[in-house]
């Protein structure tokens, strides 16, 4: 819709066009091509356009995002240069190491060699697979509680994340079965 107002209305596309002297984008490998048409329009006429996207990050394919658009940044953008961040600071070695070659294998991504950061752990790469939440949920709990008690830790070093809000009640009951705060 607003695309379409912004295509048929020329005072409201320039007041747009005017109002910003640049845009930024983050997540640029998320947008679908309506996103994508509307932040070509509102970039003209300087195109003082900042992305930042990884194309290897993309996970919103079912709602029309499209790898092609940062993967062909540069021919839809072609003043643009790109820098790529080849420095991993979150994970440990054995976890670039490992998504490394898993991501390498993909075809249509922009070339790149992530590396992690120099003072990097080892880090541990183990792949467990469930047939559901709850199982992933029981591994999980099992995993924290052998852990905490080979490594005479306490429970405050210990940390789970998850990505999607609904994993959240799964790993919540097992770790409440097992008396793990």
């Amino acid at each position: 819709m607003s695309v379409r107002l912004l295509l048929e209305n020329r005072a409201l596309r320039r007041d747009y066009q005017s109002r910003f002297e640049f845009v930024l984008v983050d997540e640029f490998q998320d947008l679908n091509e309506a996103q994508l048409l509307l932040l070509q329009i509102i970039g003209l006429p300087e195109n003082n356009i900042f992305a930042v996207g990884d194309d290897d990050q993309m996970i919103y394919g079912f709602r029309g995002a499209d790898v092609k658009h940062l993967v062909e940044f540069e021919k839809r953008f072609p003043v643009a240069t790109t820098h790529v961040l080849n420095t991993n600071y979150r994970s440990s070695r054995m976890i670039v190491r490992h998504a490394g070659w898993l991501i390498h294998h993909n075809g249509d991504r922009v070339p790149k060699d992530i590396q992690p950061r120099r003072e990097a752990q080892p880090g541990r790469f183990e792949v467990s697979g469930h047939t559901s939440l709850l199982e992933q949920a029981k591994f999980a709990a099992k995993w924290l509680a052998e852990h905490k008690k080979q490594n005479n830790l306490n429970w405050r070093d210990y940390a789970v994340l998850y990505r999607y809000n609904a994993y959240q009640f799964p790993v919540a009951v097992m770790l409440d079965a097992m008396g793990i705060p």
